[in-house]
């Protein structure tokens, strides 16, 4: 019997006005408090603001569904990753790897060469991932989140 992937995650540029983008924003929701939650469509209306949304189709249903996103911001030389997010059943999948290497293609592509983001000290799995992919530590944020919340600033050279 020949083993077949029964998904296929893609990553897609999204604007604001596109159903994915809803998606994201349902998943913003899902992952985030009230207090927290970004608003995905107005944030990536914002000048320079891009959204990409994984989204996994299933074969032989034609079915789609996103699975997470990266919201980044592009300056003349530096995106600024706001925030990666991967819905909790579809973490440790590669996705957020994924969604990183793509913002990094994007980044490129556009001839940037520096990608920077926050990550909360505690977030352990997170701050693996971004090492792993060539992040590292340039400076502590404190309170950066809210009141003993500090964040992480990394950097990649691309």
């Amino acid at each position: 019997i020949m083993p077949s992937l029964p998904t296929v995650v893609h990553i897609a540029l999204v604007s604001p006005e596109d159903k994915w983008c809803a998606q994201c924003h349902t998943i913003e929701t899902q992952c985030y408090p009230e207090r927290e939650a970004l608003n995905i469509s107005n944030e990536s209306s914002k000048p320079g603001m891009h959204i990409l949304c994984a989204h996994q189709s299933v074969e032989n249903e034609g079915s789609n569904t996103c699975l997470g996103y990266v919201l980044f911001q592009k300056t003349s030389r530096c995106v600024a990753i706001i925030k990666i997010v991967v819905l909790p059943a579809s973490r440790r999948q590669g996705i957020g790897k994924k969604l990183l290497k793509s913002a990094a293609e994007f980044a490129m592509d556009k001839c940037i060469t520096i990608c920077s983001l926050n990550v909360e000290e505690t977030n352990s799995a997170a701050i693996s991932l971004y090492k792993s992919e060539g992040f590292s530590v340039v400076y502590r944020r404190e309170d950066f989140y809210a009141l003993r919340r500090h964040a992480l600033q990394m950097e990649k050279e691309l």
